[in-house]
Formats: structure tokens, C-alpha cells, sequence
């Protein structure tokens, strides 16, 4: 039997869309912040640990690489579209990094919740039971 790849999983659309939109990657519903840098343990609607031991990991690795790019991309525009000393540059360019490292900080732990939700396998089987429970319900209610 062929195994499925875990991007083929069909919790990977709605698992990152809920996360970004700052709500719980299972029921929709629950938030996933309790302030806006602190990520909560758990789901309060349904449960889901949102906060695993040593899972946010990945999230300092997302978050680093993309203020990296991001670093280089605002060197490069400064250095070629500006004519700014060196003083100018440095200020204007670590000013944009940081603002941009705490814009992205919360949305780099949120994207993490959505991947490890959609590449845990028992969540996978938690939707379908949920989807097989749904269908069950409706054809008795038609």
C-alpha cells in the first residue's frame, strides 16, 4: 500500500488558513493566543495541545530564516536605491528588521501549530472521524 505524503493531507489547507487567522487548527473556533506573543497551552473549545515539548523548535527556524531574507532583501534595496551614509542605512535597515521580527513572530507560531496539527497523524484520523460522524448525523437527519 502506497503511503500518502504529508503534504497530500487534506488538514494542510484549513490547518494553516484557521492558524493564520490567529484561531485553533482543529475546531475553528478556539484562539490560539492568550496575548499577543504568548501562545496558549491548549485549545479552550476542543482540547487540542497547542504547545508541545520541544515543538516550537521549528517556529524559531521559520522565524529566523524569513528575518534573514528579509535582512538581506532591505540591505540590497538600501545599498542600491539609496545614497544614505552608513549611520542612515544601519538605522533605517535595523529598524525595519525589527519591526518586521515582531510583526512576524506571532504568525511564525501560529504557521508552526498548523504544521505540526496537519503532519500528526492522529489528527488526521480525528478529521476523518469528525467527517465520517458529520455524514453519519446528516444522512439520518435527511
Amino acid at each position: 500500500m502506497a503511503q500518502k505524503s504529508a503534504t497530500s493531507s487534506p488538514l494542510w489547507g484549513p490547518a494553516l488558513l484557521s492558524c493564520w487567522r490567529g484561531k485553533c487548527p482543529r475546531c475553528h473556533e478556539g484562539v490560539l493566543f492568550s496575548k499577543r506573543f504568548r501562545l496558549r497551552n491548549d485549545c479552550e473549545s476542543c482540547g487540542l495541545v497547542f504547545r508541545k515539548d520541544g515543538g516550537m523548535t521549528g517556529q524559531m527556524y521559520v522565524s529566523a530564516a524569513v528575518t534573514e531574507v528579509f535582512a538581506i532583501a532591505i540591505l540590497v534595496v538600501i545599498y542600491l536605491a539609496t545614497d544614505w551614509s552608513t549611520a542612515v542605512s544601519l538605522t533605517v535597515g535595523l529598524s525595519l528588521v525589527v519591526v518586521f521580527s515582531y510583526w512576524l513572530l506571532p504568525r511564525s507560531m501560529a504557521f508552526w501549530v498548523g504544521v505540526e496539527y496537519a503532519t500528526d497523524t492522529a489528527n488526521e484520523r480525528h478529521a476523518q472521524a469528525s467527517f465520517e460522524q458529520s455524514e453519519k448525523s446528516r444522512k439520518t437527519d435527511a
